[in-house]
Protein backbone atom coordinates (compact mmCIF):
# COMPACT_ATOMS: atom_id res chain seq x y z
CA UNK A 1 0.00 0.00 0.00
CA UNK A 2 1.21 3.51 -0.80
CA UNK A 3 0.28 4.75 2.68
CA UNK A 4 2.38 1.99 4.26
CA UNK A 5 5.38 3.02 2.16
CA UNK A 6 5.13 6.70 3.01
CA UNK A 7 3.94 6.54 6.58
CA UNK A 8 1.30 8.77 8.04
CA UNK A 9 0.35 11.79 5.95
CA UNK A 10 0.01 15.20 7.57
CA UNK A 11 -2.18 17.88 6.06
CA UNK A 12 -1.04 21.41 5.40
CA UNK A 13 -2.45 23.41 8.35
CA UNK A 14 -3.52 26.13 5.89
CA UNK A 15 -5.94 23.69 4.22
CA UNK A 16 -8.42 22.76 6.93
CA UNK A 17 -11.05 20.08 6.78
CA UNK A 18 -11.05 19.51 3.02
CA UNK A 19 -9.06 18.03 0.19
CA UNK A 20 -6.62 20.54 -1.31
CA UNK A 21 -7.82 22.07 -4.58
CA UNK A 22 -5.46 21.46 -7.50
CA UNK A 23 -5.26 23.26 -10.83
CA UNK A 24 -3.58 21.17 -13.53
CA UNK A 25 -1.92 23.48 -16.05
CA UNK A 26 -1.17 22.28 -19.57
CA UNK A 27 0.47 24.46 -22.24
CA UNK A 28 -0.27 23.83 -25.91
CA UNK A 29 1.64 25.18 -28.89
CA UNK A 30 0.78 23.52 -32.22
CA UNK A 31 0.56 20.18 -30.42
CA UNK A 32 -3.13 19.32 -30.09
CA UNK A 33 -2.59 15.57 -30.71
CA UNK A 34 -0.41 15.34 -27.63
CA UNK A 35 -2.65 17.69 -25.67
CA UNK A 36 -5.88 15.74 -26.13
CA UNK A 37 -4.13 12.51 -25.09
CA UNK A 38 -2.82 14.26 -21.98
CA UNK A 39 -6.30 15.62 -21.22
CA UNK A 40 -7.90 12.22 -21.70
CA UNK A 41 -5.44 10.67 -19.25
CA UNK A 42 -6.22 13.42 -16.72
CA UNK A 43 -9.84 12.36 -16.90
CA UNK A 44 -8.81 9.07 -15.26
CA UNK A 45 -7.22 10.70 -12.21
CA UNK A 46 -8.34 9.16 -8.94
CA UNK A 47 -8.08 12.52 -7.19
CA UNK A 48 -11.32 14.43 -7.50
CA UNK A 49 -10.79 18.00 -6.25
CA UNK A 50 -8.98 19.31 -9.32
CA UNK A 51 -9.61 21.12 -12.58
CA UNK A 52 -7.62 21.60 -15.77
CA UNK A 53 -6.41 24.84 -17.33
CA UNK A 54 -5.21 24.60 -20.94
CA UNK A 55 -3.25 27.59 -22.21
CA UNK A 56 -2.94 27.79 -25.98
CA UNK A 57 0.32 29.67 -26.41
CA UNK A 58 -0.51 31.40 -29.68
CA UNK A 59 -0.73 28.27 -31.84
CA UNK A 60 -0.55 28.83 -35.58
CA UNK A 61 -2.35 25.60 -36.47
CA UNK A 62 -5.93 24.54 -35.70
CA UNK A 63 -5.11 23.38 -32.16
CA UNK A 64 -7.89 25.37 -30.48
CA UNK A 65 -10.61 23.98 -32.73
CA UNK A 66 -9.22 20.46 -32.37
CA UNK A 67 -9.31 20.70 -28.59
CA UNK A 68 -12.89 21.94 -28.79
CA UNK A 69 -13.77 19.03 -31.09
CA UNK A 70 -12.24 16.58 -28.61
CA UNK A 71 -14.33 18.13 -25.84
CA UNK A 72 -17.45 17.65 -27.97
CA UNK A 73 -16.56 13.97 -28.36
CA UNK A 74 -15.72 14.24 -32.06
CA UNK A 75 -12.07 13.11 -31.79
CA UNK A 76 -11.12 9.71 -30.45
CA UNK A 77 -7.77 9.54 -28.67
CA UNK A 78 -5.34 6.79 -29.61
CA UNK A 79 -2.98 6.03 -26.75
CA UNK A 80 -1.05 3.11 -25.35
CA UNK A 81 -1.87 4.35 -21.81
CA UNK A 82 -5.48 5.53 -22.18
CA UNK A 83 -7.70 2.68 -23.31
CA UNK A 84 -11.07 4.38 -22.85
CA UNK A 85 -12.38 7.94 -22.52
CA UNK A 86 -11.66 9.57 -19.18
CA UNK A 87 -14.27 12.33 -19.48
CA UNK A 88 -18.00 12.24 -20.06
CA UNK A 89 -18.52 14.21 -23.26
CA UNK A 90 -19.49 16.75 -24.32
CA UNK A 91 -17.41 18.72 -21.85
CA UNK A 92 -18.40 22.28 -21.03
CA UNK A 93 -15.32 24.43 -21.65
CA UNK A 94 -15.01 27.91 -20.21
CA UNK A 95 -12.90 29.94 -22.65
CA UNK A 96 -11.00 33.18 -22.28
CA UNK A 97 -9.56 35.31 -25.05
CA UNK A 98 -6.29 36.49 -23.52
CA UNK A 99 -5.55 36.50 -19.82
CA UNK A 100 -8.69 36.21 -17.66
CA UNK A 101 -9.79 39.30 -15.77
CA UNK A 102 -10.09 39.39 -11.99
CA UNK A 103 -13.86 39.13 -12.20
CA UNK A 104 -15.39 36.04 -13.78
CA UNK A 105 -18.88 34.53 -14.11
CA UNK A 106 -20.07 32.26 -11.31
CA UNK A 107 -20.28 29.25 -13.65
CA UNK A 108 -16.60 29.70 -14.54
CA UNK A 109 -15.57 29.16 -10.94
CA UNK A 110 -16.92 25.61 -11.07
CA UNK A 111 -15.56 24.67 -14.52
CA UNK A 112 -13.57 21.43 -14.76
CA UNK A 113 -11.91 22.50 -18.03
CA UNK A 114 -10.74 26.03 -18.85
CA UNK A 115 -9.16 27.12 -22.13
CA UNK A 116 -7.14 30.34 -22.25
CA UNK A 117 -6.25 31.51 -25.76
CA UNK A 118 -3.19 33.75 -25.96
CA UNK A 119 -2.43 35.75 -29.10
CA UNK A 120 1.32 35.12 -29.01
CA UNK A 121 3.74 32.46 -27.82
CA UNK A 122 4.87 33.61 -24.37
CA UNK A 123 7.12 30.63 -23.79
CA UNK A 124 7.01 28.15 -20.92
CA UNK A 125 7.31 30.79 -18.20
CA UNK A 126 4.95 33.36 -19.71
CA UNK A 127 2.22 30.87 -20.60
CA UNK A 128 2.33 29.15 -17.23
CA UNK A 129 2.34 32.45 -15.35
CA UNK A 130 -1.00 33.38 -16.96
CA UNK A 131 -2.54 30.11 -15.76
CA UNK A 132 -0.92 30.31 -12.32
CA UNK A 133 -2.38 33.77 -11.70
CA UNK A 134 -5.80 32.47 -12.75
CA UNK A 135 -5.49 29.37 -10.55
CA UNK A 136 -4.49 31.39 -7.48
CA UNK A 137 -7.43 33.77 -7.92
CA UNK A 138 -9.75 30.78 -8.19
CA UNK A 139 -8.45 29.34 -4.92
CA UNK A 140 -6.11 26.52 -5.93
CA UNK A 141 -4.00 25.18 -3.06
CA UNK A 142 -1.59 23.49 -5.48
CA UNK A 143 -0.84 23.86 -9.19
CA UNK A 144 0.45 20.98 -11.28
CA UNK A 145 2.53 22.20 -14.22
CA UNK A 146 2.38 19.38 -16.75
CA UNK A 147 3.81 19.08 -20.24
CA UNK A 148 1.19 18.50 -22.91
CA UNK A 149 3.19 15.56 -24.37
CA UNK A 150 2.58 13.39 -21.32
CA UNK A 151 0.13 10.75 -20.16
CA UNK A 152 -0.40 10.38 -16.41
CA UNK A 153 -1.04 7.35 -14.24
CA UNK A 154 -4.43 7.52 -12.47
CA UNK A 155 -2.89 7.68 -8.98
CA UNK A 156 -0.09 10.12 -9.87
CA UNK A 157 -1.68 13.25 -8.44
CA UNK A 158 -2.90 11.48 -5.30
CA UNK A 159 0.58 10.16 -4.59
CA UNK A 160 2.31 13.51 -5.13
CA UNK A 161 -0.23 15.36 -3.01
CA UNK A 162 0.05 12.86 -0.18
CA UNK A 163 3.81 13.37 -0.02
CA UNK A 164 3.58 17.13 -0.50
CA UNK A 165 1.02 17.54 2.28
CA UNK A 166 3.26 15.65 4.71
CA UNK A 167 5.48 18.71 5.26
CA UNK A 168 4.38 22.34 5.00
CA UNK A 169 7.89 23.35 3.87
CA UNK A 170 7.62 21.29 0.69
CA UNK A 171 7.03 23.69 -2.21
CA UNK A 172 7.55 21.35 -5.18
CA UNK A 173 6.84 17.66 -5.74
CA UNK A 174 8.21 15.75 -8.72
CA UNK A 175 7.40 12.29 -9.98
CA UNK A 176 9.01 9.38 -11.80
CA UNK A 177 9.04 10.33 -15.49
CA UNK A 178 9.25 7.35 -17.83
CA UNK A 179 9.85 7.33 -21.57
CA UNK A 180 6.53 7.18 -23.34
CA UNK A 181 7.81 4.71 -25.95
CA UNK A 182 9.98 2.72 -23.53
CA UNK A 183 8.22 2.72 -20.17
CA UNK A 184 10.73 0.27 -18.75
CA UNK A 185 13.28 3.12 -18.67
CA UNK A 186 13.41 6.29 -16.57
CA UNK A 187 13.68 9.62 -18.34
CA UNK A 188 14.02 11.52 -15.06
CA UNK A 189 13.65 10.54 -11.42
CA UNK A 190 11.86 13.73 -10.45
CA UNK A 191 14.31 16.06 -12.12
CA UNK A 192 18.03 16.57 -12.22
CA UNK A 193 21.10 18.54 -11.20
CA UNK A 194 22.45 21.62 -12.91
CA UNK A 195 26.25 21.72 -13.06
CA UNK A 196 27.32 25.36 -13.09
CA UNK A 197 30.95 24.51 -13.90
CA UNK A 198 29.95 23.17 -17.33
CA UNK A 199 26.60 24.89 -17.77
CA UNK A 200 24.77 21.59 -18.30
CA UNK A 201 22.07 19.63 -16.50
CA UNK A 202 21.73 15.88 -16.07
CA UNK A 203 18.59 13.94 -15.15
CA UNK A 204 18.59 11.66 -12.15
CA UNK A 205 18.05 8.03 -13.13
CA UNK A 206 18.41 8.69 -16.87
CA UNK A 207 17.82 5.47 -18.86
CA UNK A 208 17.90 3.31 -15.74
CA UNK A 209 15.33 0.63 -15.05
CA UNK A 210 11.86 1.89 -14.11
CA UNK A 211 11.82 -0.02 -10.83
CA UNK A 212 14.95 1.79 -9.59
CA UNK A 213 15.02 5.15 -7.80
CA UNK A 214 12.26 3.92 -5.51
CA UNK A 215 12.84 6.19 -2.50
CA UNK A 216 11.99 9.88 -2.01
CA UNK A 217 14.85 12.39 -1.93
CA UNK A 218 15.42 16.12 -2.38
CA UNK A 219 16.57 16.80 -5.96
CA UNK A 220 18.54 19.84 -7.07
CA UNK A 221 15.48 20.71 -9.11
CA UNK A 222 12.21 19.07 -10.15
CA UNK A 223 11.61 18.88 -13.90
CA UNK A 224 9.11 21.34 -15.35
CA UNK A 225 7.63 18.45 -17.35
CA UNK A 226 5.76 17.48 -14.18
CA UNK A 227 5.99 19.90 -11.29
CA UNK A 228 3.40 20.11 -8.48
CA UNK A 229 3.78 23.45 -6.68
CA UNK A 230 2.22 24.70 -3.47
CA UNK A 231 0.27 27.90 -4.13
CA UNK A 232 1.55 29.82 -1.12
CA UNK A 233 5.08 29.17 -2.40
CA UNK A 234 4.18 31.02 -5.61
CA UNK A 235 3.01 33.94 -3.51
CA UNK A 236 6.11 33.86 -1.36
CA UNK A 237 8.77 33.36 -4.05
CA UNK A 238 7.11 35.04 -7.05
CA UNK A 239 6.37 33.88 -10.55
CA UNK A 240 8.49 32.04 -13.11
CA UNK A 241 11.04 34.44 -14.56
CA UNK A 242 10.11 35.24 -18.15
CA UNK A 243 13.74 36.11 -18.90
CA UNK A 244 13.88 32.37 -19.56
CA UNK A 245 11.72 31.48 -22.55
CA UNK A 246 11.83 27.71 -22.80
CA UNK A 247 14.58 26.18 -20.62
CA UNK A 248 15.86 26.80 -17.11
CA UNK A 249 12.76 28.44 -15.62
CA UNK A 250 12.09 25.65 -13.13
CA UNK A 251 15.75 25.54 -12.08
CA UNK A 252 15.81 29.28 -11.46
CA UNK A 253 12.52 29.27 -9.54
CA UNK A 254 13.52 26.38 -7.27
CA UNK A 255 16.89 27.93 -6.49
CA UNK A 256 15.03 31.10 -5.50
CA UNK A 257 12.59 29.04 -3.42
CA UNK A 258 15.42 27.20 -1.65
CA UNK A 259 16.91 30.53 -0.60
CA UNK A 260 13.60 31.27 1.13
CA UNK A 261 13.57 27.97 3.01
CA UNK A 262 11.37 25.88 0.72
CA UNK A 263 12.07 22.26 -0.23
CA UNK A 264 11.62 20.18 -3.37
CA UNK A 265 10.90 16.46 -3.13
CA UNK A 266 10.77 13.46 -5.47
CA UNK A 267 7.78 11.10 -5.21
CA UNK A 268 8.77 7.70 -6.65
CA UNK A 269 5.22 6.31 -6.49
CA UNK A 270 3.78 8.85 -8.96
CA UNK A 271 4.37 8.04 -12.64
CA UNK A 272 4.09 10.15 -15.79
CA UNK A 273 4.89 8.94 -19.32
CA UNK A 274 6.67 11.57 -21.40
CA UNK A 275 7.44 11.81 -25.11
CA UNK A 276 11.03 12.93 -25.65
CA UNK A 277 11.42 16.46 -27.07
CA UNK A 278 8.00 16.42 -28.71
CA UNK A 279 7.84 20.23 -28.80
CA UNK A 280 11.49 21.22 -28.93
CA UNK A 281 12.21 18.54 -31.50
CA UNK A 282 10.18 20.48 -34.05
CA UNK A 283 12.64 23.40 -33.79
CA UNK A 284 16.03 21.80 -33.12
CA UNK A 285 18.29 24.80 -33.79
CA UNK A 286 15.95 27.07 -31.82
CA UNK A 287 16.02 24.59 -28.91
CA UNK A 288 19.84 24.62 -28.95
CA UNK A 289 19.78 28.41 -28.75
CA UNK A 290 17.30 28.59 -25.87
CA UNK A 291 18.99 25.80 -23.90
CA UNK A 292 22.42 27.43 -24.22
CA UNK A 293 21.16 30.93 -23.46
CA UNK A 294 19.32 29.75 -20.34
CA UNK A 295 22.37 27.82 -19.10
CA UNK A 296 24.58 30.90 -19.41
CA UNK A 297 21.92 33.02 -17.66
CA UNK A 298 21.76 30.57 -14.75
CA UNK A 299 25.53 30.68 -14.38
CA UNK A 300 25.59 34.49 -14.52
CA UNK A 301 22.91 34.67 -11.87
CA UNK A 302 23.95 32.01 -9.36
CA UNK A 303 27.60 31.10 -10.01
CA UNK A 304 29.33 33.84 -12.02
CA UNK A 305 32.72 32.45 -10.94
CA UNK A 306 31.99 29.40 -13.16
CA UNK A 307 30.83 31.44 -16.16
CA UNK A 308 34.05 30.95 -18.12
CA UNK A 309 33.75 27.17 -17.72
CA UNK A 310 30.13 27.17 -18.88
CA UNK A 311 31.04 29.36 -21.87
CA UNK A 312 33.91 27.03 -22.78
CA UNK A 313 31.66 23.97 -22.45
CA UNK A 314 29.06 25.50 -24.76
CA UNK A 315 31.76 26.43 -27.28
CA UNK A 316 33.04 22.85 -27.29
CA UNK A 317 29.50 21.62 -27.98
CA UNK A 318 29.34 24.01 -30.94
CA UNK A 319 32.64 22.67 -32.31
CA UNK A 320 31.30 19.10 -32.03
CA UNK A 321 28.28 20.16 -34.07
CA UNK A 322 30.58 21.66 -36.70
CA UNK A 323 32.60 18.42 -36.80
CA UNK A 324 29.37 16.55 -37.52
CA UNK A 325 28.35 19.02 -40.21
CA UNK A 326 25.48 20.43 -38.11
CA UNK A 327 26.27 24.04 -38.85
CA UNK A 328 22.86 25.51 -37.97
CA UNK A 329 22.99 23.90 -34.54
CA UNK A 330 26.52 25.16 -33.98
CA UNK A 331 25.51 28.69 -34.92
CA UNK A 332 22.48 28.48 -32.61
CA UNK A 333 24.68 27.44 -29.68
CA UNK A 334 27.09 30.33 -30.18
CA UNK A 335 24.18 32.74 -30.54
CA UNK A 336 22.83 31.33 -27.26
CA UNK A 337 26.18 32.00 -25.56
CA UNK A 338 26.09 35.59 -26.81
CA UNK A 339 22.45 36.00 -25.81
CA UNK A 340 23.16 34.77 -22.29
CA UNK A 341 26.31 36.82 -21.80
CA UNK A 342 24.82 40.06 -23.03
CA UNK A 343 21.33 39.74 -21.57
CA UNK A 344 20.25 42.91 -19.75
CA UNK A 345 20.28 41.66 -16.20
CA UNK A 346 22.59 42.25 -13.29
CA UNK A 347 25.09 39.44 -12.80
CA UNK A 348 24.36 37.33 -9.74
CA UNK A 349 20.82 38.63 -9.18
CA UNK A 350 17.43 37.59 -10.52
CA UNK A 351 15.95 40.03 -13.00
CA UNK A 352 13.37 42.39 -11.51
CA UNK A 353 9.93 41.45 -12.72
CA UNK A 354 6.42 41.70 -11.35
CA UNK A 355 5.51 38.84 -9.06
CA UNK A 356 2.18 37.05 -8.85
CA UNK A 357 0.66 39.61 -6.52
CA UNK A 358 1.57 42.49 -8.82
CA UNK A 359 4.31 43.96 -6.61
CA UNK A 360 8.04 44.14 -7.22
CA UNK A 361 9.92 41.20 -5.64
CA UNK A 362 12.76 42.04 -3.30
CA UNK A 363 16.27 41.23 -4.56
CA UNK A 364 17.66 38.20 -2.75
CA UNK A 365 20.67 38.96 -0.59
CA UNK A 366 23.40 36.42 0.02
CA UNK A 367 21.91 35.50 3.36
CA UNK A 368 18.33 35.08 2.17
CA UNK A 369 18.48 31.34 2.73
CA UNK A 370 17.68 32.00 6.35
CA UNK A 371 14.19 33.21 5.48
CA UNK A 372 11.42 30.92 6.57
CA UNK A 373 8.90 29.43 4.17
CA UNK A 374 5.77 31.31 5.14
CA UNK A 375 2.59 31.75 3.20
Amino acid sequence: MAEERRGKTQRDPNVKGREPAVAVIVLNYNGWRYTVECLESLGHLEYGNCWVVVVDNGSTDDSVERIRAWARGEIAVESRYVKEPGWRKPIDIVEYEGEPLDEEPAQARAARLVLIRLHENRGFAGGNNVAIRYALRRGADWTWLLNNDTAVAPDSLSEMLSLGESDSKIAVVGCKILYYGRPELIQAAGGGRFYFLLGVSRNYGWRQRAESWSEPFEPHYVSGASMLVRSCAWRNVGKLDETFFFYGEEVDWQLRARRRGWRSIYCPWAVVYHHEKATAGQFVAWAEYECTRSSILLCRRYAPWWLSGATLGSSLRAFRRIWRGEFRKAAAIMMGVAGGLWSRERVGRPSRSRDLTGSEPRAMAAGSGSRKSTC
